[in-house]
Parts: C-alpha cells; structure tokens; sequence
C-alpha cells in the first residue's frame, strides 16, 4: 500500500546560506567539470574515467546539484537532497490514480528525469559508471526477456536509480488483449522484483504506444505509466551529435528525456547530455523522485503530451485555484 507522507515541508534557505553552499561545492564540482568537458571537446572515454574518479565520496557529496532544494512540497528531504520514499510513494499513487501517462513534471525546481529504455544491455556497466561519476541518478526500464542474463547489471541499475517495466518481449501493448498485456508486464514486474529486491510501480509502452484502453490496463495492474516530452532520437539513427543536441534542446525543468543504453552512439553522447544539465542548472533525479520534488498539475497530466508545451500555463492555473481555496477559507491543497 503507498502511503502518503505526513512530514513537514523544508525550509527554503536563504540567499546567502546558499551561496556559502555554492562556494564550498565549486572547488569539488572542477574535477567533475574538467572531465566532463573533456567529453565535450571529443576526449577519448578512458580519459574521462581517470579525471572522473579522482573524486573522492566527500567530494563528490559537495556536487553542486546536491545543495538545490524544493520549496517544500515533497516533505523533508534527505542529506542528499532528496525526497523519501514515502513522498514518492505518495507521489506515484496521486498518478496512478489519474490513470493516465506522465509526459513532464511540473517545471517548477532544478530537476529533470534522465531515462533510458530497452536494456540490461552489454553497454550498460558504461552507462552506470558515467552517471556515477556526474552524480546523476535515472530510470531503466527493461526488457524482461533480457535480465536473466544480467541480473548483475539489473541490481546495479537499482542500486543507481529506479528500474521499470518495458514489458517482457518489447511489444506493441495496443494490439494485445488484456490478458497477454498483463503476462508481459507481470512477468517482467516478477523478474525485476526477484533480482532487485526493489517494487516496481513504473511502466514505459514500448513505442510510446498507447490508448484508453492499454491506459485503464495499466492502472488495474497498479502501474503509473511514465513517456517522455525529450526524445533524443537515437533509437531512430540520430548520431551522437544530434542526440546531443535533441537532449540539450530540451532540456529544462520538469523535463522527461528518453535515451536507450544499446547504442556506441547513445554511450558517446551521455557525457555530453551530462554537461548540458549541469550547465543548465538540472540535478538529475529519477521518475519517482522528480514527481515528488516537481509534481505536475492534475490538469496538465491530462492535457498529454501537449501540455508539457505549455507547462507555465498550467502552472499558474494551479496556484490561482489553490488561491480561491484559501481565500473561500477551505482547506488547500
């Protein structure tokens, strides 16, 4: 059963205790810098590595990312910065609820979801090893069919983020019926909770396909089903620049980004897409936690995809009904 958090919002810190902050995580954010950079100018991936783990843990705890904080509204945070599990479970039950799938977050905070699809894969101790280093946390969802041969990289990836469900054989779910809709994705759930030890409540369609009807079978198999608003084209043939360049485009709050870990092309731009979140000022966190930290309105999950085009818009209309509550004396939201 999910739960719904009762703790007390955080305090917002002040300007100058967050520019002391800021002081202190520069001089541990420069080697990071200076690594993933490197990247960008075309360095070859073992020099990367070598300036990237010269890092140490209490170092890299200094990461700038890591001294951003939410106004509040996923309850007390962690030492990391992070929300808990039981605001994220609040979180995902909120959703799961509405029943329909997730496109973007809020756009409210310093956060986006970096989200990879189709593995456990031969390129994915890579993929782990990279986000490690940037202090970067992500979604896998995974091929069911593929992790009896990966178990290993499947509790790394737990361990790194969260781990979904992108069914057991990579199908179209649309064309399925209901009950080889359920098999592929209980199958997968079984499998993934049985080499993770972790639950899994995350879905990605294979395809983005979906419909009322696959959007109904999802929720009474108790999923909240997570697409994207940033597709960075590589499983289509984009190059390494054009990943790049689909991700840093757009990148932003809020923002849901769809890569794959099975491609060279794919691990060539991930130090690069890397960069550009921290350039913009994105800590990246998984699915779970970015609806904590910057959940979107109902209004706006409603609208689609199309409404992450316009997430402002939505925005304000949330905070002027929460107005009219308190201003009518009711209870907010």
């Amino acid at each position: 059963m999910l739960l719904v958090s009762s703790q007390r919002p955080t305090r917002q810190p002040t300007r100058l205790n967050y520019l002391r902050r800021r002081t202190v995580a520069g001089a541990a954010a420069a080697g990071v810098l200076v690594a993933l950079v490197g990247a960008v100018r075309g360095d070859p991936p073992s020099r990367l590595e070598a300036q990237a783990v010269s890092l140490s843990s209490a170092q890299q705890a200094q990461l700038p990312w890591r001294a951003v904080v939410t106004d509040g509204a996923a309850g007390v945070l962690d030492g990391r910065g992070l929300p808990s599990a039981t605001a994220q479970s609040a979180a995902l039950e909120r959703y799961r609820a509405i029943g329909l799938p997730i496109y973007c977050a809020g756009g409210r905070g310093h956060y986006a979801a970096l989200t990879f699809d189709d593995g456990p894969s031969s390129y994915s101790p890579q993929v782990l090893d990279m986000l490690r280093r940037a202090g970067a946390e992500a979604t896998f969802f995974v091929i069911g069919g593929q992790i009896p041969g990966a178990t290993g990289i499947v509790r790394r990836q737990a361990r790194a983020g969260t781990v979904g469900d992108h069914t057991w054989d990579h199908v179209n779910l649309t064309r399925m019926s209901a009950g080889d809709v359920a098999s592929e994705l209980d199958r997968t759930r079984r499998a993934i909770e049985r080499t993770a030890h972790q639950p899994v409540t995350l879905v990605r369609a294979p395809y983005g396909a979906r419909d009322a009807v696959l959007d109904a079978r999802i929720r009474q198999l108790g999923f909240v089903h997570v697409l994207w608003d940033v597709d960075t084209r590589d499983s289509v043939g984009a190059g390494t620049a054009g990943i790049v360049q689909n991700a840093e485009s757009g990148l932003a709050p809020g923002a849901i980004v769809l890569m794959h870990e099975t491609s060279d092309r794919s691990l060539a731009a991930l130090p690069q897409v890397l960069v550009a979140a921290r350039r913009k000022h994105l800590r990246l966190v998984t699915a779970p936690q970015l609806l904590a930290l910057d959940p979107p309105p109902d209004a706006l999950v409603r609208a689609g995809g199309v409404g992450c085009e316009d997430r402002e818009h939505y925005r304000r209309e949330e905070d002027a009904g929460g107005m009219r509550l308190s201003a009518n004396g009711e209870a907010t939201r």
